[in-house]
């Protein structure tokens, strides 16, 4: 759907330009008028021309979505644009700091809609309010959140229908882990909506083998669940040190979580054990507050499964909410190690481990590789050093992914490799090789669409092929 170009939606409240009744005339002043008519809607901002070539890949549809059919219902049966007067002022007031987020604006656009046609409605307003040519993106690092992709309509490299499709497509994604206590038959009830009370689908399971000593989890997150989610960074709550709501822990080790906090609020943390009472776990959980930075300091008194709980209170507030949630491991079944020194094998698996994660570029990524894997035969303690050296060896993959497209220069495998760079964690860092590799996507999209208008001897391309060549001569035809 390209906004741009369609005719305004007379319920939406935006100015539609009136045709002046044309008088009769004849000769040159017909001709006059129709050139008059014709630069003026040239000029018309809502007639400006939706890009063919986008910077964003947005398909058509989704793996899993249903084949788009004609809907049963007449279109006055299901639009009715006096019950959605309240969904289109609140989406016309959204702040503008909203457009930094998907999940804090569809939270925003959604949270008071009763269906689908309401968040459809919400979403499209918002869109068409949008000032995108006039707005200031000089702030703006990347295309995944609506401001960067608002960037890129204004320089006529992304498309309305697009951005449409992004916005629809966001959404709160929710992966269930399920433990069975014994074998049998179960049956999976999943349930949704606003106060979660309508029945969305359910599962029959088969459990023909169970693990033995299955143990209950500690805590029950309810619909919270594990991990940051939109509600946690709606609540003021941004996760900095942990995006997954899974964390292994090393026993008697430290391991700090930290967040930033984009409101006025307290955060209270608890840790869970579904056998050990929270007052003797107290001593194992620190929170610390600076202005608005949260750290958390965890550790655990053996092995097992625990929860660290996040609790927010609102200014005013008395009560706090549950806003998020982390499920934190700890490796069973391994014995202990009993000495205290190690082999020169181990002392320079682990000394390699912490060079080769240190060096620059890639060149020493698969010693790197190599090297890790040794540290894990060896089942050494991890220091601390392992942990970078993952990271550090996920990031060189990252990276090398996009040097080696940008060498090979081919299309399909460039669009790719900046498709996985852009959803990396190490994101930031890869902003240089994701720049230079968008850059040469472009002149690679440039030269694919001259050479498609060359075999088609388009006008516009001879006239830039006599630029910046000077004349030629085709079938005895100087031009």
């Amino acid at each position: 759907m390209g906004c741009s170009s369609s005719s305004p939606d007379t319920n939406n409240n935006q100015p539609v330009a009136k045709k002046s009744p044309k008088a009769k005339s004849s000769g040159s002043n017909v001709g006059a008028e129709n050139e008059t008519n014709r630069k003026r809607e040239n000029n018309h901002p809502e007639l400006k021309q939706e890009p063919e070539i986008e910077d964003v890949d947005v398909p058509k549809t989704e793996h899993g979505y249903p084949v788009a059919k004609e809907p049963p219902d007449r279109k006055a049966d299901i639009f009715n644009p006096q019950k959605l007067k309240g969904v289109e002022a609140r989406a016309r007031a959204a702040p503008d700091n909203l457009a930094d987020s998907y999940e804090e604006l569809i939270a925003y656009l959604t949270s008071e809609c009763k269906n689908d046609v309401e968040k459809v409605r919400a979403l499209f307003i918002w869109m068409a309010n949008q000032e995108i040519d006039d707005g200031n993106y000089s702030n703006v690092t990347g295309s995944d959140t609506p401001r960067g992709i608002m960037k890129l309509m204004k320089d006529n490299r992304a498309s309305y229908s697009s951005f449409f499709a992004l916005l629809c497509r966001t959404g709160s994604r929710w992966d269930f882990g399920i433990r069975f206590p014994e074998t049998g038959v179960y049956k999976l009830q999943i349930v949704g909506g606003k106060g979660y009370e309508g029945d969305m689908c359910a599962f029959k399971i088969r459990a023909d083998e169970v693990k033995d000593d299955v143990k209950p989890l500690p805590f029950n997150p309810g619909k919270v669940g594990y991990g940051p989610t939109m509600d946690t960074e709606l609540a003021g709550i941004k996760a900095i040190s942990h995006k997954s709501g899974l964390v292994k822990m090393n026993i008697k080790k430290h391991m700090e979580f930290n967040f930033k906090l984009t409101k006025d609020i307290v955060v209270r943390t608890e840790l869970l054990h579904s056998t050990i009472s929270k007052e003797e776990l107290q001593q194992y959980c620190v929170t610390t507050q600076r202005n608005r930075n949260v750290h958390v300091a965890v550790n655990v008194p053996e092995e097992g499964e625990y929860a660290l709980a996040l609790h927010a209170q609102q200014k005013n507030h008395s009560d706090y909410d549950n806003v998020c949630n982390y499920l934190l491991t700890s490796e069973t079944g391994k014995k202990k190690r009993q000495r205290k020194w190690e082999t020169p094998q181990e002392k320079k698996t682990r000394r390699n481990v912490t060079d080769l994660s240190k060096t620059r570029g890639t060149k020493n990524l698969s010693e790197l590789e190599s090297e890790i894997e040794r540290f894990h035969k060896l089942d050494m303690e991890d220091k601390g050093e392992l942990a970078k050296a993952e990271d550090a060896l996920e990031y060189k993959k990252d990276r090398k992914e996009l040097e080696d497209a940008m060498n090979r220069r081919h299309l399909e495998t460039l669009e790719k490799a900046i498709a996985r760079g852009e959803k990396s964690r190490f994101r930031d860092k890869l902003t240089k090789q994701l720049d230079e590799a968008k850059d040469i996507r472009e002149h690679l999209l440039h030269l694919n669409k001259i050479a498609h208008d060359i075999l088609e001897m388009k006008q516009p391309t001879i006239s830039e092929l006599r630029r910046l060549g000077g004349s030629s001569s085709i079938d005895g035809q100087t031009w």
